[in-house]
């Protein structure tokens, strides 16, 4: 579940329809790009690109941000990767 409050994202793990919040997750301003970026099918590359426009960062630094931010959501279990 994931909700907007005062300006921050914060995120609560369902589980059996019923929210964890012992494990509730806040997210910065990037964070909240990417995870806003996930509600369509998107890659690594393609989230890079868009963050490193947004940001000025180079693509290569915000691909490896990316990746390590994705990891550590699919780690705590509040995302799946599918393969293309």
């Amino acid at each position: 579940m994931t909700r907007s409050i005062a300006g921050e994202t914060i995120l609560v793990p369902v589980q059996n329809r019923v929210g964890a919040l012992d494990s509730i997750y806040t997210l910065n301003d990037i964070g909240t790009v990417i995870w806003k970026a996930l509600e369509a099918p998107s890659d690594i590359g393609c989230i890079a690109s868009a963050i490193a426009d947004e940001y000025e960062v180079p693509t290569e630094i915000a691909a490896g941000d990316v990746a390590e931010f994705l990891e550590r959501l699919e780690l705590t279990g509040l995302i799946c990767r599918t393969e293309a």
